[in-house]
């Protein structure tokens, strides 16, 4: 379609005056919205709005050829709507039997916060396509993700639903007047498991409590523990009297025979585990003393990551697989107690394990015992998945591999202000992981992806760039 040729340029109006003019110009210098319509072949409404958007500011007002006065627009307002249009012309228009995210809502009868969280988990590919109707692109879904969709609904109709007398613990909390970390912390002391159950309000899965027996055996806490006393310290309390670190007092009461009893602190009731002061600081420091100092020949797990040029995660995976006993000895640098490894014996037998384990291992099947601390660490057990060949991790096929897929989606997208400790916790042993956090960040998602959280992510972009 060619352009209408406006024959004389008009200045702008000034105190309600036409001034005019028969000065020739040429026609792409001022168009209205409506000129820039019929050319750009596209309706009055699609051209105002992105004007509105984005050019708002640039239009002045003019007198047509016809002598009635109209805001006008340079012609790079009608470049850069030309360049938009054209850019959509690469994204394909929407079938009949495509269904848009609020469609897909409606259908499985799901917000579509939830639609979106289950995308990468239920392997739900949304395509942008172009909507002819009012040229605008959306993310449309196809019959196959429905059934998935409809799949996971059926999935979670199997739990019960949460009645009355069951509670979250933010619920516990609302009803005691405490804040929900007041309720974790002595939920760990409490006798009661908790039940997957449904949310009857928004059918999202959350961890129940029954009410009653949980407030009866929560209010009961100070009269089954005793009161701390002045004698006694938490591990931040024996940080603060002997003049270390929280770290330095955590790695050597591992090497401590001293039990922990639970204690209520005196100022707010709250259940903690508490030390003997006296004795656990003599016991802490009487510790170099104790083993013999490391040589020269020996190196702890981080030592060996260093010395073979990979992981320190790469070289406790495969520990696990060698005949070889750890000793606990004094690092000569920190005099801190800690495992070591023969060195040059270890990475030789690292060395001979296949680059791919070809089965499953958990902590429950190690090999060889480590030497028993008196009070390790509590880990949940876990599955390593290393396969080979085939059925490797690559970057087509590690949503299959996905630690997160048998997980609830929603601990992956916590509310502002609530920990995703639990969520970079399945990530952490996720065979997918790395492939995970390359998606993550080349898209751009949201919520925890690859164990990492929106901005650690944004830190990776603007490092990369």
């Amino acid at each position: 379609m060619e352009q209408p040729k406006i024959d004389r340029i008009i200045p702008p109006v000034t105190d309600g005056e036409f001034i005019g003019g028969d000065e020739e110009v040429e026609p792409e210098e001022w168009l209205t919205i409506g000129q820039m319509a019929k050319l750009l072949e596209k309706s009055y409404d699609w051209v105002e709005i992105r004007i509105k958007r984005h050019f708002l500011d640039y239009g002045e007002i003019r007198l047509n050829p016809r002598g009635k006065p109209l805001v006008h627009y340079p012609s790079l307002v009608y470049d850069a709507l030309k360049i938009e249009k054209d850019g959509l012309k690469d994204y394909p228009v929407v079938h009949p039997e495509d269904i848009s995210l609020d469609g897909m809502s409606l259908a499985i009868g799901k917000t579509e916060r939830w639609i979106r969280a289950r995308n990468p988990y239920l392997d739900i590919t949304g395509t942008t396509k172009l909507n002819p109707i009012n040229n605008r692109l959306f993310t449309y879904y196809s019959e196959r993700d429905k059934e998935l969709l409809l799949t996971e609904v059926e999935r979670m109709n199997q739990y019960p639903v949460a009645g009355e007398d069951d509670s979250t613990v933010t619920g516990l909390a609302r009803l005691m007047g405490h804040d929900a970390k007041w309720i974790h912390r002595r939920l760990a002391f409490v006798d009661i498991k908790p039940t997957i159950k449904l949310n009857p309000l928004n059918y999202q899965l959350a961890l129940y409590y029954p009410t009653a027996e949980t407030i009866s055996q929560i209010e009961n806490l100070p009269e089954q523990y005793p009161i701390a006393g002045d004698d006694d310290s938490t591990e931040r309390g024996l940080a603060r009297k002997s003049g270390k670190s929280l770290t330095w007092v955590q790695k050597r009461l591992a090497y401590t025979v001293i039990t922990p009893t639970i204690k209520l602190t005196p100022e707010n009731f709250q259940p903690r585990r508490y030390y003997p002061t006296a004795h656990t600081i003599e016991q802490m420091h009487a510790i170099p003393n104790k083993y013999p100092m490391a040589d020269e020949d020996e190196s702890t797990v981080t030592g060996l990551a260093k010395k073979m040029g990979h992981a320190r995660n790469w070289v406790h995976r495969r520990l696990r697989y060698i005949v070889l006993v750890p000793s606990i000895k004094i690092h000569p640098r920190n005099h801190q107690p800690d495992l070591f490894y023969p060195t040059e014996q270890t990475i030789a037998m690292i060395n001979l394990l296949p680059e791919h384990i070809e089965h499953f291992a958990s902590y429950d099947d190690l090999p060889v015992e480590h030497p028993i601390r008196k009070h390790p660490i509590k880990r949940q057990p876990i599955e390593i998945r290393i396969l080979n060949g085939i059925d490797s991790v690559t970057v087509d096929n590690w949503r299959e591999f996905a630690e997160c897929a048998t997980t609830d989606p929603e601990i992956f997208l916590p509310e502002e202000g609530r920990s995703s400790r639990d969520a970079k916790k399945i990530c952490g042993r996720c065979a997918a992981r790395l492939f995970c956090l390359d998606y993550a960040v080349a898209t751009k998602q949201e919520g925890i992806w690859g164990g990492t959280s929106d901005r650690e992510r944004q830190a990776i972009r603007k490092g990369q760039t």
